[in-house]
Order: structure tokens, then C-alpha cells, then sequence
């Protein structure tokens, strides 16, 4: 149900420079390695190059999200947008002025196609994130999911890398 809302949301936002982080980020590129994997995430975790922040609440204010958080910030921003039922939540974080985004754009069974920053990125990021909770098990699972994606990398079969300025 979650996945077909995703593809759903990167129908209407693939031309712009946003991709998913987080856990849902993590379980498409799983699916991409046919590794069978339950994720039941009812967030979705996205990072979009800062110059495209606008055009992205707007569309997807336009499906039906609200708006419910914004924090904006010297080196980027914070936002928070909830459906109109409450059943899924979307985080946007833009990215941090010193970091290039690269995405990858993956195809999936249900025929569509999600963006996912690039897994050397999202490892990156969450060593980052690491430092700051204090190695939670969870981040510390994430992140070895990340680096056993990372060694296999040349067995991902992508249909596009996309690399933003």
C-alpha cells in the first residue's frame, strides 16, 4: 500500500532533484537485489536539493498533503507534510549546502520508479546521524544493511543514475 503511494508521489516529482532517505530508502534498494523484505514504514523520508523545495510542497500540497511543520535553518530546512487522512507522513530535509546529491533511479516490480540517494551518500549521512544518537541499534542495523548494499553494488542492475549539480 506504501510502496504504490511512493511510486505514486515519484510519478509527479521525478523531474525534480529529490530522493528517498531513511528506512524506506533502504528497503527499495533491497527489493532492487530481489531481497524479499518487509518494511512497514508509515513515513517517508526524502532529501531534495534546496532549489527545489518550493516546487516539491507545492506539488505535493496540490496531492493532498498539509503542510504541518517547517523549520528553516542557515544550511537548509526542515518540512513536514501529513495526507489528508493522516495515514502517511512525508519528511523533507534539504540538502546540506556542501553536499552534491546523487541519486539513483531504481524500477520496481509493481512497474515504477522511485529515486533513492545514492548508497554511498545515505552511508555517509547515517555515520553522521550516528554520532548524534549515540550508535541506536536500529541506525547501527541501517547502516550495515548500507555497507553489505555498498560491497554488492556491481550485482544492482539501475536503470538510470541521475546526478544532480
Amino acid at each position: 500500500m506504501f510502496l504504490d503511494q511512493i511510486i505514486r508521489i515519484f510519478e509527479k516529482i521525478s523531474h525534480l532533484r529529490v530522493g528517498l532517505i531513511g528506512g524506506w530508502a533502504i528497503h527499495i534498494l533491497k527489493l532492487s537485489r530481489g531481497v524479499k523484505d518487509e518494511y512497514l514504514g508509515k513515513d517517508i523520508d526524502l532529501m531534495c536539493d534546496r532549489e527545489d523545495i518550493p516546487q516539491l510542497i507545492e506539488i505535493l500540497t496540490k496531492m493532498g498533503f498539509k503542510l504541518t511543520e517547517q523549520v528553516k535553518v542557515r544550511r537548509g530546512g526542515f518540512y513536514s507534510l501529513v495526507s489528508e487522512d493522516g495515514s502517511l507522513k512525508i519528511d523533507v530535509q534539504s540538502n546540506p549546502k556542501d553536499l552534491s546529491l546523487k541519486f539513483l533511479e531504481i524500477k520496481l516490480p509493481k512497474s515504477g520508479k522511485v529515486k533513492v540517494l545514492d548508497p554511498e551518500i545515505l552511508l555517509f549521512l547515517q555515520r553522521k546521524r550516528l554520532e548524534v544518537l549515540n550508535n541506536k541499534a536500529k541506525r547501527k542495523a541501517d547502516t550495515e544493511t548500507l555497507k553489505k548494499i555498498e560491497r554488492t553494488r556491481q550485482n544492482i542492475h539501475f536503470l538510470e543514475v541521475i546526478l544532480s549539480p
